[in-house]
């Protein structure tokens, strides 16, 4: 008997697997994580810290708002690292070489490309076309070629002048 997947995501969609069991699960398993980490409630205090997550987690699911949230949040934050991993390839393939992540250049720029998807993660926009209307109005102002030639001259000017790292 053959089965389509479509149709188990959409069954699983139907019986609440998307809706209150996962993000239950997050809920929960961060509230344990962190609750583990600080260790609040004593270095004995694991059964402690699942009752209150479990708590959490329940009354997160109580709002239905938030948990429509997360559902519409997770998916961008999912496509967003994935395009940042994307980039990390595409630079570590065109320069043939490894970044060391100390390097301030690399990590301002992984800051920026962080803040810039974290932004549209949590816009209520779907797609990067209203939630970008402000820059789209610069670029609207700036001939568009001259902005495509100042970002790809940046980005090959960090990419060339990167100064070895030294060791002592």
């Amino acid at each position: 008997m053959a089965y389509d997947l479509f149709q188990v995501i959409a069954t699983w969609q139907d019986i609440g697997i998307y809706g209150v069991l996962l993000p239950f699960l997050l809920i929960f398993a961060i509230t344990f994580a962190i609750l583990e980490k600080i260790k609040i409630f004593g270095t004995n205090g694991k059964k402690i810290n699942i009752i209150v997550a479990l708590v959490l987690g329940l009354l997160f699911l109580q709002n239905i708002y938030l948990v429509e949230r997360l559902q519409f949040i997770l998916p961008k934050v999912g496509f967003s690292l994935l395009i940042f991993v994307l980039l990390l390839l595409l630079v570590g393939a065109l320069t043939g070489k490894a970044h060391d992540a100390s390097n301030k250049k690399w990590t301002l720029l992984a800051f920026l490309v962080a803040i810039i998807f974290l932004a549209w993660a949590i816009s209520p926009f779907e797609t990067f076309d209203n939630a970008l209307d402000p820059i789209l109005l610069f670029f609207d102002s700036v001939p568009q070629w001259i902005v495509i030639l100042a970002i790809v001259g940046g980005l090959i000017y960090l990419i060339v002048n990167e100064k070895p790292t030294t060791t002592t």
